[in-house]
Formats: structure tokens, sequence, C-alpha cells
């Protein structure tokens, strides 16, 4: 059998494979196979790709399987004395491989069990190398499907895990969050150890303060100082007599007589070694939304609307469904499905419990929330006995308080985190978002912290601002130029989703076409701020009348499309002269784009004769008084021609001997302002004539 052929058999057999070079590195991206089961007619595609790939299995619940990768004959022998309860094993180039059926729980990818080296465990999103790899051999034909793997990895496998150093360089926890009351001696010894090596300057009295905090932590219940004393001068010594390079001739550790600045420095130097260019090479994995196409996983944005339309409940309901999900029920977010469920947190500033039952109560009245203990936490800040505050100023600067740091270090404790809320945003910071860029910047990059180390979305709510001048965005991205407050708001988050009211006018279409009571429930919504792919469409929700919760009936009304006005810079501009806005200064007070984008266009528009420039202000060509009269007469002069070009046309003038005419009489901007209104409206077209062997060709203003 060849490579492909051992590939479709390990796939008919209902293990997920993928092609592998001789690195072990994956040649495709492979998080859709970890999600999706695969077909033999896939797998030979794969192989028609790489006929020369190695053939790895993904392990994890879809595949069934759990791994224990032992890789020398000591981790074979501590391995083997626990039973070793399965028959399907595979010897390696160093070890064995122990194949189990998945238990249908979590189980982490680890690289050492039970304390013990050399022994890695492969479960949910890991994979191994598999015969006719060389160095790989069954120790029994493999003739077993996957359903029928006899045994699951026992509990005691799971006890003492140590998660593998993640790539982005932080080292996770080596040691359980808890010792029990049987193991908290070796625990401890084993922490110790630890934080000799992550505290190159404790030693002596500080690293017994460490091991002391530790103690209280992590220990139930807490060893006595005596015994944790005993524990670090224990280690103490073990530590010097193995490493006697990293003390001095007094006996003192070198690294604890570092300086902070060669310290910082050091570190510097391994995290720059750690992040070169060649940890961004192979392929980037596959993105993670909560909400497919629309909010990414692991990243900080900002939903936007004004007072009282309802974003608050809107949260609630995406908390409903993300944290306490229906049984084989996908669930939808303005139109989007959610593919992201694990644990939410709500820090609601603006409404009590009672108001929160309430609205709750409507979102879930089968209560099914109450068969997901501890996933849905809502906080009601109105209910405490002082309001958060995660922000001060000192000497004018920003400053984040021990508040602040104590709630990131909490969130990013927790286990399956999938969304946090902080609503509104300027309810958990003294600072101005109103005009510190700063502010808004350091903000946002808190919350870019939580997400990146939990993968969680951190959201903040925030308000659009008042329109003075009456006009209704159009588009998500006309929208978000509404966003109140300094721009680093926007411009900081990963993306920004406004909710906004539209003009009257197409509130009253709507409503017209729903059959809505009044004209005060219409909306449109969408992704305004994005840079990774999303659908960035117009989303038009209506709030129900009862419940008062936003619900998107896009699909309703696109069957009919309600076309709203021209949102380009182009129509923005266009909008402001015919409202009588004819300074530049006024123009740029109407639009949703920079002051730079602006005046571009204003100048192109002068420039294709659209605009008139009068010196201090600016007039629609067509809107000009003596603009009607050129038009009708180069019509006429164009009529009248008369020429003859060869048969090619009856009735023509040159363009060039036209605009020499015109140019001086009625201005260069009104003549194109004309011809351009001409051309578009159907009544001239521009024909090209080659007037000799070697002529130019001319360009002739000719009758449609």
């Amino acid at each position: 059998m060849n490579l492909k052929e051992w590939a479709v058999a390990y796939c008919e057999l209902g293990f997920q494979v993928i092609p592998i070079g001789e690195d072990k590195k994956p040649l495709v991206k492979w998080k859709e196979y970890q999600l999706t089961e695969q077909e033999p007619e896939l797998v030979e595609e794969l192989w028609d790709r790489f006929p020369t790939a190695g053939i790895a299995i993904i392990t994890g619940e879809l595949s069934g399987i759990v791994v224990v990768d032992c890789d020398d004959e000591q981790s074979i022998r501590e391995f083997e004395k626990m039973g070793c309860p399965t028959p399907i094993m595979q010897t390696t180039k160093r070890g064995r491989h122990y194949f189990f059926k998945h238990p249908k729980r979590v189980v982490k990818n680890a690289t050492t069990w039970r304390g013990i080296n050399n022994i890695d465990v492969r479960g949910d999103g890991g994979l191994v190398k598999v015969y006719p790899s060389a160095g790989y051999k069954w120790d029994l034909p493999l003739d077993v499907k996957v359903s029928d793997i006899p045994f699951e990895l026992p509990d005691w496998e799971f006890e003492d895990y140590v998660p593998e150093v993640v790539s982005d360089g932080v080292v996770r926890d080596i040691l359980p969050d808890q010792f029990s009351s049987g193991n908290r001696n070796d625990m401890m010894t084993r922490l110790v150890g630890k934080l000799i090596v992550d505290n190159p300057a404790a030693w002596g009295k500080e690293l017994f303060l460490l091991a002391l905090t530790e103690n209280e932590k992590r220990c139930k219940p807490p060893l006595e100082q005596d015994e944790i004393k005993i524990i670090v001068v224990s280690v103490m010594q073990i530590h010097k007599k193995n490493n006697p390079d990293e003390f001095n001739a007094d006996g003192v550790r070198k690294e604890s007589l570092i300086t902070d600045k060669e310290r910082t420095l050091r570190a510097h130097m391994r995290l720059m070694f750690e992040c070169d260019s060649i940890g961004l090479c192979g392929a980037p994995p596959e993105r993670d939304w909560l909400v497919k196409d629309l909010i990414p996983a692991g990243l900080p944005g900002v939903i936007a609307s004004s007072g009282g339309v309802g974003k608050t409940y809107l949260l609630m309901d995406l908390a409903m469904k993300i944290a306490c999900p229906e049984d084989g029920e996908t669930s939808f977010f303005m139109g989007h499905p959610i593919r992201k469920h694990g644990k939410v947190v709500m820090f609601l500033a603006e409404d009590d419990r009672n108001e929160l039952m309430r609205r709750f109560e409507f979102l879930d009245p089968a209560y099914r929330r109450i068969g997901f203990p501890d996933q849905l936490i809502v906080i009601p800040i109105p209910e405490l006995e002082t309001a958060m505050n995660f922000g001060t100023k000192k000497f004018d600067a920003p400053k984040f308080t021990q508040e602040a740091d104590d709630w990131r270090n909490t969130l990013i404790q927790m286990e399956d985190l999938a969304m946090v809320v902080f609503d509104p945003l300027q309810s958990f910071f003294e600072w101005r978002f109103d005009e510190d860029n700063v502010a808004a910047d350091r903000a946002l990059k808190w919350a870019q912290n939580i997400a990146v180390k939990t993968g969680a979305t951190v959201i903040f709510t925030h308000h659009l601002r008042k329109d003075d001048m009456g006009v209704a965005p159009t588009t998500p991205q006309g929208a978000i130029g509404k966003i109140r407050g300094a721009s680093n708001i926007v411009n900081s988050s990963r993306f920004a989703i406004p909710i906004w009211r539209p003009s009257q006018e197409v509130c009253e279409e709507v409503s017209s076409r729903l059959n809505l009571v009044g004209n005060n429930n219409v909306f449109m919504a969408g992704l305004g701020k994005e840079n990774f792919g999303g659908d960035v469409s117009t989303h038009w929700m209506i709030r129900e009348p009862l419940s008062g919760l936003l619900v998107d009936r896009t699909d309703e009304i696109d069957g009919s499309r309600v076309e709203p006005a021209d949102v380009s810079t182009e129509g923005m501009v266009i909008e402001a002269l015919r409202k009588g806005l004819n300074t530049r200064k006024d123009i740029l007070s109407h639009v949703f784009t920079s002051k730079t984008v602006t005046y571009a266009k204003i100048k192109e528009l002068i420039d294709t004769g659209v605009i008139v420039d009068e010196g201090k202000t600016l007039v629609m060509a067509d809107d000009h008084p003596d603009f009607n009269d050129l038009h009708d007469e180069i019509y006429y002069m164009v009529k009248n021609a008369g020429r003859e070009l060869a048969g090619v046309f009856d009735c023509g003038y040159s363009l060039r001997d036209l605009a020499q005419d015109y140019k001086s009489k009625a201005g260069k901007v009104l003549f194109k302002g004309a011809v351009t209104k001409l051309l578009n409206d159907g009544k001239l077209v521009v024909k090209s004539v080659s007037e000799g062997t070697r002529g130019k060709p001319t360009n002739y203003l000719v009758l449609a």
C-alpha cells in the first residue's frame, strides 16, 4: 500500500488524517478537520496534492481518540505501572503511543503527566504521526474502528496535567490551581522549584514569602509555616547542589545580585529572540469567531448607539445564547450564527437587579439558565456599595487603579471564558473619553490584554453623538463617524458596531412595509470598523414593542430593498451643497469622512465640473444661475453643427473647438459641468475620429 492508500484506510476506520512534512508540521490548514468529519474522497485529494507526505491522525473528540506518548523506556515503565488499559499501541522512534477512546470531555494537550518527564498527552486539537512513517509500527495490526476502541483514558490520567508552552511565548502554570490534602507536600515541593526558576532574584527569605503566599492560595487546607520553611530549605539545598554555577564563592545566588536594569535588558533580549521572524512562518491559524463574520473571538470592540435604543438588552440576549445554548440548535445574532459558547461576564452599570430580572424573564421564561450554573455572570453595578473605578488621573495622565488590575487578573484566571461586557465604557473610568485619545487607547489596550489572555471577546458599549445637522447615516461605515468622543475609541478597537435610527422617511417606509405601529422602532446596524474580512453590510433591526428587544429583520426588508441615500463622500458632499451648506467648513461638518478625504473629493468634483468654486463659496454647477443657459446653448450648437465626416455622423462639434469658445465666456468649470450633465443625461455622446492617415483622433460631441 502506498501513502495515499494508507491515509484512506485510516479514514475508513474513522480517524481524521492530514498530510505532514518531515518536521511533523501540517502541510494544510487543519482547523476545519477538527470540526468536520472527513470523507475518503477528500483524503485522496489531499494526498494527490502531497503524494510523499507523512500521515498524522488528529486527536480529540471528533476523531474519538486520546493518545499518550511516552518518549523513552523510563517513561514507558512509569506509565505501564498504572496498568496501561489499552491494546491499541504503536511503537515510535523513541518510545510508544497508547491509543484510548476519547472520554467526551475536554482533554487538553500536555507535555508532562503526573510530574513525569517525556510523557505527552495528545487530546483536543492535537495530532500524532503514524505508520507507515519511518520508525513507526503498530504493535498489532490496526483493524479496529475508532468507535470500537475499548478503553477510555481513566480520570486519574487528568489530575496533574502540565499544559504545553503556547506559541506566544507565555508559559502557562505547570501545576493544578488547588492542592488537595493528600498531595500538598509533594505539590508545594514542585512549586517551590518552579518559583526558583521563574524568580531568579528570589532566594532565602524572598523565596519563603513567595511560597507562603502560594500555600495560602493553593493548599486546602494550607500547610503550617514550619512545614513550608522545611520544604523551601530542602529545595534550596538541592537546587544549589545541582546548579553550582548559579552561586558565587560566598554561596550567594548570582542572579539575586543583578540590577533591575540588567534584568530588564535580559528579558527584552529573550523576548526578541522568542519573537523573531521564524515564529511567523507556517500556515496561520484559522480565525476564531464569537459570531461568524461579525464578532471575532479574542479581540476587543465597541458597540455604540444613542441612549434608549436597546443595546444592553441586545447584548443580554447574545449572552444568553452564548452561555446557555439550546441543545442541537444554532443560535443567531444579527443574522449570523454564534460559533463559540462558554462563560459570559457582564458588568452592567445602568440597571439594578430587579430590572435585569425582568429582562431575563422575557429572554428565558423557561429558566434554561438554571441548567448552566456559573456560565452567565451578570454584575449590576448599582447594587454594589461603591461603583467600580478602573482608571484615575495622576498629573493629568490616565492611570489604572488597583481594582482594574485585580479584575483583569480575575478574568484571566477564568476557564472557558467567551465574552466580557462593560456597559457603558464611561461608567468604569474617570477619564474623559470625549477628548482624550490616550485614555481611549489605554482602555482598549487593557481590554485587549484580557481578550488575548483568555480568548474571549471583550465589548465596551458607548454612545453616538447627537446629530445637530439632522442627517442620518445610511451605512455602518458612515455611522462610525457618529461615535461620540475621542477617535481612538474606534481606532484602538478591533471591531465597532454602531446602531442608529435612519431618517424619518426611511423609518416611515420600513414601518409601512412591516406593518409596524408607529415609526420609532426602526434601526440600522452593522460592522462599521473591521480588519478581518467580516460582513460590513447594513442590518435592519426592529425593536419589538412589547419586549423592547431589537430583532434582525433584514431578510424581510431586503426582498424589496429600501435604498438609503448615497453615503459615499461624493454623495454626502453633494447632499450638503443641496442643503445650502456652501463653504468647505460647513460641508466638513456634514460628512463622516476625514478632512483630507473630504477636501480631496471636493477638488475632484471641481475639476470634473460638478461643482463651481466661486472663491469663498461652492455651488453645484447645475444650480449656477448661468448653467441652464449654457447647457441649452451647447446642446443646440452641437445639434446645428451640420458637419459630415466620412458619414460617421451628421451633427457634431469638435470638443476642443467648443471648449475654446466657451471656457473664456462661461468659465472652464461651468463648461465642464454643462457638458458632463449632457453626457450623463444621454443627450450627447463623445465620438473619436481620426482625420488623415497619421492625424491624432479628434473627439467630437454628437447627438446621442
